[in-house]
């Protein structure tokens, strides 16, 4: 055995053996030490912003959530598939809680669902989401509350949405 394992090993053993010790006085200064626990959390955050990777829209339902529902609806004469998801994934496309959507939808930000399931649960096409998420980043709308943002962000998505259409789909030419 090399010096160099020698010296891990026996850290190993050491830290081990004062595990607990460590882990106790850790959580006694992050308790009363707010200069620690700021930086702890500052930390933990940076970890997060550089580790984060966004999850695709299609895999964004987690475990024991109704995943996406098929639709077949007429536009135009035109008979589609409609591919539809629950408010949940919104929400996390959006990275917001589900009372910011209930809040929004309330004060007539968020427009009403076209589609409701058998519970009377709004449910939200691909293109819906999409357009909300991109909206919501063009008009850098944040945690923070800015009401200029969200005015300019209610505007918009109006927009948007009514470009949709009825069926809350984007309606090209030639796709059925």
């Amino acid at each position: 055995m090399s010096e160099r394992q020698d010296k891990r090993a026996y850290l190993a053993a050491w830290y081990a053996r004062h595990r607990d010790e460590i882990s106790r006085k850790r959580k006694l200064r992050y308790h009363t030490d707010m200069a620690y626990q700021r930086r702890v959390r500052a930390a933990r955050k940076r970890y997060y912003r550089r580790t984060y990777v966004p999850v695709p829209l299609e895999e964004r339902t987690p475990p024991g959530v109704p995943g996406p529902e098929t639709r077949t609806v007429s536009v135009n004469g035109t008979t589609m598939t409609v591919t539809l998801h629950h408010a949940n994934a919104l929400t996390r496309a959006l990275g917001r809680p589900y009372h910011t959507l209930a809040n929004w939808r309330t004060l007539g930000i968020l427009p009403p669902a076209t589609y409701r399931d058998r519970n009377r649960h709004a449910l939200y096409t691909t293109d819906q989401i999409r357009a909300v998420v991109e909206t919501a980043a063009e008009c850098g709308i944040t945690p923070s509350r800015n009401p200029a943002a969200m005015r300019k962000f209610r505007v918009a998505l109006r927009a948007r949405w009514r470009a949709l259409g009825r069926a809350g789909i984007e309606v090209r030419r030639g796709v059925t």
